[in-house]
C-alpha cells in the first residue's frame, strides 16, 4: 500500500495467457477542481467532497461519484457510485422508483439527505 492505496505487487506465480474475445481497459483520470470549487463545491485531497449518499453537503440538486469524488478507481467503483447517485437523483426528484437490480447485486443505497 501507498498513501493508503493499494499498489502493483509482482505475483509469486508464472505469467499465463488466456484466451479472450475482447479486453476492456478502464483507467481512472484526476480531474480539474479548480472550475468546481469556484462554483461552491466543496474540495477535499483533490476531489470532490461527497459523502456515501451521493450529494453535496448544503447544495440541495447536486450529486457527484465515481473518479471525481474518489480519486483514480476501479470501474466496478464507478458503476456503484452511478447507481448510488442515480437512485438518490431520483429519490431528490421525487419518483421513488424502486432499484431491485441495485439490491440484487448487494449494492446497499444509502438514504437521499435532503
Amino acid at each position: 500500500m501507498k498513501n493508503g492505496r493499494p499498489a502493483p505487487q509482482k505475483a509469486e506465480t508464472e505469467e499465463q495467457r488466456l484466451a479472450c474475445h475482447q479486453i476492456i481497459i478502464a483507467i481512472g483520470q484526476d480531474i480539474e477542481t479548480k472550475p468546481f470549487e469556484e462554483s461552491g463545491i466543496p474540495i477535499r485531497r483533490g476531489v470532490i467532497d461527497a459523502p456515501d449518499h451521493s450529494g453535496i453537503k448544503d447544495i440541495l440538486g447536486v450529486f457527484a461519484g465515481g473518479d471525481c469524488v474518489t480519486g483514480p478507481a476501479t470501474v466496478i467503483r464507478a458503476i456503484v457510485a452511478g447507481k448510488v447517485a442515480a437512485a438518490n437523483i431520483d429519490e431528490y426528484l421525487g419518483f421513488h422508483h424502486p432499484m431491485e437490480a441495485a439490491k440484487a447485486n448487494g449494492i446497499q443505497i444509502p438514504p437521499c439527505v435532503f
